[in-house]
């Protein structure tokens, strides 16, 4: 009975592999066609993937009111600059400019106009009508119209009109785009301008609002888009390298005993981040990452609360494994250094400390456009805090989603 058993499972075995390797079978299957290719490749899909997350995850900073002002008050005490002014116009006069030196876009001069001209009236009018009934206290209490941030809104926006005209020639269109736009919204803070949420959610509303325009100029052109669908054999050889700026929500499992009866609780907290990692083989990579969390903390029985933050930075090495022809699975591995900042506001009893922080994540990828990947991400991180000369367990559980340039 048993060598029957066994003889059966070995002919399961042979079959479920003989099926695998039968590439017609595998892209026509359930799984790939209805629940892959139909999802990643739809239009709302394809619209809201990036904008959505971030517009919540941004308003989820500010419903928490999660602190991020100690990176400059600590680094950057007198910063101040007006830049941000003009930095949020870059990326379109970028745009632009290919356009008059004859680079090729994916629009005609035509097009772009419209397309921009959309983008713009969509992005100012539900910025200015979002501000003008949330009413958020800026950080700097000049007024309240913090929510969302305007000059993060253009300058998403714009950066997506040249990731959606150019990024297909070369990911590193996207990224200057990005990057550019990235800055812009890191300067309102650094400014006490507004407050992280604030210009993360002004990220998603600009690139929500590029989207909706070129689906109104596609309607008035009458173009038809044309979404991106992988190949079997493009993903079984992909390396999966990418380059990634994130956000993370930090469930904390920190709580403490204190002397003299007190206690101490880390709330949950929030991260931006950056990671990026090279693969040298399809199934495995080596890559760097960094990151800002910061976690409210609060002593119970005393009317005190503050922020802590840390700053990290590390190495990884990362396994990918493509569970179909758009979907990858993956793990990581990796070490680094953290250090928090001085918390005052607790009576001196958390120093600035350097330690060493571990990390183990898993992922599930999907290869939505041809340099975009978009990724779901799950980390345990551990390391130690010294509080009141006694060394305690500081451990995470970071939950992310990240729209990563895939090269």
């Amino acid at each position: 009975m048993i060598k029957r058993y066994i003889l059966i499972l070995l002919l399961v075995l042979a079959f479920v592999k003989s099926y695998s390797q039968n590439e017609s079978l595998q892209t026509d299957t359930v799984l790939h066609k209805l629940l892959i290719d139909d999802v990643l490749s739809s239009k709302p899909f394809q619209m809201t993937y990036f904008a959505v997350p971030l517009f919540v995850t941004g308003s989820m900073y500010d419903y928490h009111h999660l602190e991020y002002r100690d990176f400059k008050r600590n680094f950057f005490k007198d910063f101040s600059t007006n830049i941000d002014d003009y930095l949020q116009f870059s990326p379109i006069a970028i745009t632009y400019a290919l356009k008059v030196c004859g680079v090729e876009s994916k629009s005609s001069w035509k097009e772009l106009i419209l397309s921009s001209a959309f983008a713009y009236a969509i992005a100012f009018g539900s910025a200015k009508t979002l501000k003008a009934n949330i009413y958020y206290k800026r950080p700097d209490a000049t007024g309240n119209n913090s929510f969302p941030s305007g000059h993060t809104t253009f300058a998403f926006m714009n950066a997506h009109i040249l990731a959606k005209e150019y990024g297909e020639k070369s990911w590193l269109f996207a990224l200057a785009a990005y990057s550019l736009s990235s800055t812009t919204g890191i300067m309102r803070v650094m400014n006490e301008r507004h407050w992280l949420g604030d210009v993360v959610a002004g990220a998603g509303l600009g690139v929500l609002s590029t989207e909706v325009a070129y689906l109104l100029k596609d309607a008035i052109m009458g173009n038809k888009s044309q979404t991106f669908v992988p190949t079997v054999e493009e993903s079984r050889e992909e390396k999966p390298s990418f380059v990634a700026i994130n956000t993370t929500f930090n469930h904390s499992l920190n709580n403490y005993k204190l002397n003299n009866n007190r206690e101490l609780n880390i709330n949950d907290g929030a991260a931006v981040g950056f990671e990026s990692a090279y693969f040298y083989h399809k199934f495995f990579g080596v890559g760097i990452s960094a990151d800002h969390s910061s976690y409210k903390s609060a002593k119970i029985n005393m009317w005190q609360d503050s922020t802590l933050s840390f700053y990290y930075s590390g190495i990884n090495h990362y396994f990918s494994y493509p569970i179909c022809h758009r979907m990858f699975l993956g793990a990581k591995i990796g070490a680094g250094i953290s250090r928090n900042i001085e918390n005052t506001l607790l009576d001196g009893i958390i120093e600035s400390q350097y330690r060493l922080r571990y990390n183990l994540g898993a992922s599930l990828s999907f290869w939505v456009k041809r340099n975009t990947f978009l990724r779901f991400f799950a980390d345990y991180t551990h390391s130690q805090l010294e509080i009141e000369d006694k060394d305690n367990h500081f451990r995470t559980i970071n939950l992310g989603a990240a729209a990563a340039f895939h090269f």
